[in-house]
């Protein structure tokens, strides 16, 4: 027995969406990252995204990464060496991430591996390298990676993968079996009368229509004086008031996570990713 590693605990780890809020530049009183280097990337080629963390599961209280099945939580991220299985060929890009001190000091995102988004190969160099190598797990179904011990300031992520497709014109075709409770799915039901207006459209296109009813909705984080009531959080009772407001005001937080039960609830396996735009100079801040 002493020889056996158990699974990563992931109900141990915070979903970073939760913590969205941090990274205003309102407010203060609390710590702020909104102008703290959390990454640099250089890479072979123009990167323009960067994911941090990819969230597949909903709660009814937050957007988690799971296990990928029906197992123990965690027993989907697996230990695997720096050259992983099912890898692309296609369109390869090799990056360095170095990770900054505001990263590094986030709980919540400390753990994820930032990644372009299908790896191939993933190393570590630095004071750290072996013990992240040790503790590095995968998860195949989500191309998420995780190191157990924390990524820290100065470490050095170095990968090679490619960038996912962005969804296109073309029709969306519902495949997969979506997991959402009777809960969240009612909850969800409801809100797509106010986001779709033809009920009788295909599943790709009222996803569409809520993608468009969406993109109308105001902007707030909730951290300015005259926006205190626009609160964080994506629990379903919050996103049941962002919905029902007389209009929709919230954050990227509110905004993806009801997108991504809106999918669920339109028959899309959908997941909601924690992520950053990547400027020119390849430096990500809050």
């Amino acid at each position: 027995r002493s020889f056996v590693e158990p699974p990563v605990d992931l109900p141990s780890y915070t979903s970073p969406l939760v913590g969205f809020p941090k990274y205003s530049s309102e407010e203060p009183r609390r710590k702020r990252y909104h102008d703290h280097e959390l990454l640099r990337i250089t890479s072979s080629k123009p990167v323009s995204l960067l994911r941090l963390a990819v969230l597949d599961s909903y709660s009814g209280i937050a957007w988690d990464a799971t296990s990928g099945g029906s197992g123990p939580a965690g027993t989907a991220f697996q230990r695997v060496g720096s050259t992983l299985p099912q890898a692309p060929t296609r369109n390869l890009v090799e990056a360095t991430i170095t990770v900054g001190p505001a990263y590094a000091e986030i709980p919540e995102l400390a753990p994820w591996v930032p990644s372009l988004g299908q790896s191939k190969r993933i190393s570590f160099s630095g004071d750290n390298a072996r013990s992240h190598a040790r503790n590095f797990r995968y998860n195949l179904a989500t191309g998420q990676g995780l190191v157990a011990d924390s990524l820290r300031s100065g470490d050095v992520v170095q990968e090679t993968g490619v960038q996912l497709d962005l969804i296109g014109d073309g029709p969306l075709v519902s495949g997969g079996t979506p997991l959402l409770r009777d809960g969240e799915s009612d909850t969800i039901s409801n809100a797509l009368d106010k986001l779709v207006t033809k009920t009788d459209a295909g599943p790709g296109e009222q996803l569409r229509q809520a993608m468009a009813s969406l993109a109308q909705g105001y902007y707030s984080d909730g951290t300015k004086p005259a926006e205190l009531k626009y609160h964080s959080g994506h629990d379903l009772f919050r996103l049941a008031t962002f919905l029902n407001d007389k209009a929709l005001v919230g954050s990227d937080e509110h905004y993806a996570a009801t997108l991504g039960l809106v999918a669920a609830r339109l028959g899309f396996p959908s997941r909601v990713v924690f992520g950053a735009v990547v400027p020119t100079d390849g430096v990500v801040h809050g």
